[in-house]
């Protein structure tokens, strides 16, 4: 924290980049193939989505130095692009979020195998660790503030999101990892924020749930079948992700619940927080990727670009090897 006072105290930007910023300054070497469709340089052509294209130019101008703040603009132009499948539906009356994201997972899942698989699998097959790591905390944290009677407002949105849309996965959490993490702790309400107080004898255990559970949506993500049991035994199921769950987790628990989190001010910014690392440039490195190539698809799918030019994004998958 002092670190941070004495950088806005007397504010540089080369301070700035050398304390904070450092990961980003050593990962200077990658650029992404960007968007486009050489029928927009027909002036006669109307169909130029001029909105998306400024918002896709803010997320270059940010790459590769700050990939979070790319990834956020990238968004912005998804969002764009998933509120004109609502306004082509007449069955939808208002501008959704959760509405117009359920639109286009089920579009791109029902074209996923014809069209789409070469190009999001990739990208489904490299979610850093460091990703499922954030979810499985979030779906456990979320579990035992619940449990503990806490109002909604004092939840990661996230949590209530993943719980809407995967009610059956969700549910064979909590009574098995979310159970074994909620007995590890005592909520209590600090200020503002809830705090776990997971005893210091029972951190260790905490943070082998929360890897766990990682590692069995990692598996997931990677189609294969899991088994989710409690610690009696008693609980002892088989789960495996459909083609749409599998867009749904990369689309909703990755890309949307940073996107919330970081758009509603309820963490710290990523790559300013203390606990940064190379991992976490990765991280936001590996979201502007995933973000890109599903932007792309969804502008495929409103008809603002050809398939030759979405194929010709799949060079951005070099950029994948997060070693």
């Amino acid at each position: 924290m002092k670190t941070i006072l004495n950088i806005i105290e007397n504010y540089t930007k080369d301070k700035h980049e050398k304390t904070f910023l450092k990961h980003s300054t050593s990962h200077v070497s990658w650029s992404v193939k960007s968007i486009f469709n050489n029928l927009w340089k027909n002036e006669e052509n109307g169909n130029v989505p001029y909105e998306l294209i400024t918002h896709i130019l803010d997320s270059y101008y940010h790459v590769p130095h700050r990939p979070d703040l790319a990834f956020n603009f990238c968004w912005q132009a998804i969002n764009n692009s998933y509120n004109e499948l609502i306004i082509h539906d007449s069955s939808k009356k208002r501008l959704l979020d959760s509405v117009g994201i359920k639109l286009l997972i089920s579009k791109i899942s029902a074209n996923y195998d014809a069209k789409y698989k070469l190009l999001l699998e990739p990208y489904f097959e490299k979610v850093p660790k460091k990703l499922y790591n954030y979810v499985a905390s979030f779906l456990l944290k979320g579990y035992a503030i619940e449990s503990a009677g806490f109002d909604d407002k004092f939840n990661n949105s996230a949590y209530g999101t993943f719980c809407n849309n995967n009610s059956d996965l969700a549910k064979l959490i909590k009574d098995t990892y979310g159970e074994s993490y909620k007995k590890l702790t005592g909520p209590t309400l600090e200020g503002t924020k809830v705090s776990m107080n997971i005893d210091e004898s029972n951190k260790h255990k905490a943070h082998d749930i929360t890897r766990s559970l990682a590692s069995k949506l990692e598996l997931l993500m990677k189609s294969e079948v899991v088994t989710f049991s409690d610690s009696t035994k008693t609980t002892n199921k088989k789960y495996s992700f459909s083609t749409e769950e599998r867009i749904r987790f990369a689309i909703l628990s990755i890309l949307y619940a940073s996107r919330c989190n970081n758009f509603h001010g309820n963490v710290a910014a990523r790559l300013n927080s203390i606990y940064a690392d190379s991992n976490t440039y990765k991280s936001y490195k590996y979201m502007y990727l995933l973000g890109h190539m599903v932007l792309a698809v969804s502008m495929n799918i409103n008809g603002y670009l050809e398939d030759s030019d979405l194929h010709t994004l799949s060079v951005n998958t070099e950029f994948l090897n997060f070693a």
